[in-house]
């Protein structure tokens, strides 16, 4: 005889329930990757929106808002940016501040730019941080909207795009923004028990008289580390995580980029019973320098590897000279955007290509840094473009003594008169050294007037045809004051030499407008 028996599963404490497979209809949108870029989205659209407001919140007060629609105050500001403007009353405009006026050349017109000085009839110049000189037409105090107050980075780009019909850009950046707006919208909340498509509710189940949906939810509350409340614990810690990092990732990067995320205010000038703080005049070393209109001016932002940009409008290309030579280094400017070189003190120089005959009122100017004990030329006069010059010919020589001071020679028929500046600059930091050549005499400044020296003796050098020199020339005929090394070794950036004796107030003028 046989027995057959039938079992009948059951949920016995043996037994576990086994969750049933389910599909869920929300997928990867549940997991990390869809979290963490729907919370980069959304704070990348708080930060935008912030400096929205920004520009756009001061007009309740009376504020206006421009439009940065040309480069002619660059680096300060540059096209696309948003200025916000207050209105000033006439005894409260100063030089220095940026004025945003009606344009006096074109009707209708607004124009942005610097006042730079008040005139005796009361009447404003102006002009652009990278223009060179002063706007020609002089503006009415009447004419001026506001001074500049606030500023906004980048958020005016779409205006101006829009005025220029640049149409591709303008159109990817829309496409851009809806692409950030999707993934804001990306992240779906992980499905809970029973959230798999099926029906929720409905006619009870043939066996036990409960809705399947509740009843899976029952049995899956039972198992471990399957708790609704477990799951949601895992859904904040992400969300808090992701947050974290996302703040994280953007005060860093305010903190690389302060003007992309911070507002710029201006202060123009203050002052109390012991110190007086007033504006510079210039804001960048190209502005400075090209105002004062130099013969030769090499900005020293070539990427190499032979031929030197001149920026002074005078087409003197130089030529970089044997091996050695580091481009790209950090300038000394850190407003002009743009880099330096670095020569190897044992053969690499910079040659100049035209002639001059006896130069006896001239600037020479250079930015320099360095750690050497050896000394080395930074600007010279030789009959030689390339290689030494005869060393009794090498003439009107700014360089470095081996320890650290700025010096300069001349010769007028004899020995060289040497003179040099008390400090010592061989310190790994950046210095502004100019040497000031009249026919009653020279000057040497340091860094505008922290350290000047001055010779008044009428020596101003021989009278000879030669080249300018930078980095090298055969020095051992500066006496006891001649370096070890004839080659400069460190950085050079903002080299200019000019055929007129800048003032005291230029000198310091160029070495604030770094």
């Amino acid at each position: 005889m046989s027995l057959t028996i039938t079992h009948t599963p059951g949920l016995g404490a043996a037994e576990q329930p086994q969750a049933p497979k389910t599909t869920s209809r929300r997928g990867w949108r549940a997991g990390w990757a869809a979290l963490v870029a729907t919370t980069l989205s959304r704070g990348l659209i708080a930060a935008i929106g912030g400096l929205v407001s920004t520009s756009l919140l001061p007009a309740l007060l009376g504020w206006h808002t421009a439009v940065v629609l040309s480069g002619s105050m660059e680096p300060r500001l540059v096209t696309g940016d948003i200025v916000v403007v207050r209105q000033v009353a006439e005894s409260q405009l100063v030089p220095g501040q940026i004025l945003l006026v009606h344009d006096p050349d074109h009707p209708g017109g607004l124009r942005m730019h610097r006042l730079v000085a008040i005139r005796q009839d009361g009447q404003l110049t102006l002009r652009g941080d990278a223009n060179p000189r002063a706007d020609h037409t002089p503006v009415a105090t009447s004419a001026v909207v506001g001074v500049a107050s606030l500023h906004v980075p980048w958020i005016g780009l779409p205006f101006y795009w829009l005025q220029q019909r640049r149409f591709l850009p303008l159109g990817l950046t829309l496409i851009a923004a809806a692409g950030l707006l999707a993934c804001a919208f990306l992240y779906r909340t992980p499905p809970t028990s029973g959230d798999d498509g099926s029906p929720g509710g409905g006619s009870g189940d043939a066996l036990g008289g409960e809705a399947p949906a509740r009843r899976r939810r029952r049995m899956l509350a039972r198992l471990p580390g399957r708790a609704p409340g477990v799951r949601r614990g895992r859904l904040v810690l992400r969300v808090r995580v992701v947050t974290v990092l996302t703040v994280a990732a953007l005060l860093a990067t305010s903190g690389l980029t302060p003007s992309a995320f911070a507002v710029t205010i201006w202060f123009n000038s203050a002052a109390n019973t012991n110190d007086a703080w007033t504006a510079t005049n210039y804001f960048s070393c190209t502005a400075a320098v090209q105002a004062a209109g130099p013969a030769i001016y090499y900005r020293l932002a070539d990427s190499g590897p032979l031929m030197v940009a001149d920026s002074s409008g005078n087409s003197a290309t130089g030529t970089y000279q044997g091996l050695g030579t580091t481009f790209g280094v950090a300038g000394a400017c850190p407003r002009d955007s743009n880099a330096g070189v670095r020569l190897n003190g044992t053969s690499a120089y910079i040659s100049t290509p035209n002639t001059v005959t006896n130069p006896t009122v001239f600037t020479l100017e250079v930015w320099f840094k360095t750690t050497t004990t050896n000394g080395g030329d930074l600007i010279s006069f030789g009959p030689a473009q390339t290689g030494p010059s005869s060393p009794t010919l090498v003439d009107r020589v700014m360089y470095l003594t081996n320890s650290g001071q700025v010096a300069f020679s001349a010769a007028s028929g004899g020995s060289p008169s040497f003179f040099s500046s008390t400090g010592k600059y061989n310190d790994g930091q950046w210095h502004l050294a100019d040497a000031v050549v009249t026919t009653l005499g020279a000057t040497v400044y340091v860094d505008g007037d922290k350290d000047v020296s001055t010779k008044n003796n009428g020596s101003v050098g021989n009278n000879q045809t030669g080249y300018w020199r930078i980095g090298y020339d055969d020095l051992s005929n500066q006496g006891n004051h001649a370096p070890s090394d004839n080659y400069f070794g460190g950085s050079l950036d903002e080299v200019a030499i000019y055929n007129t004796a800048l003032t005291a107030q230029q000198v310091k003028d160029h070495y604030y407008a770094s």
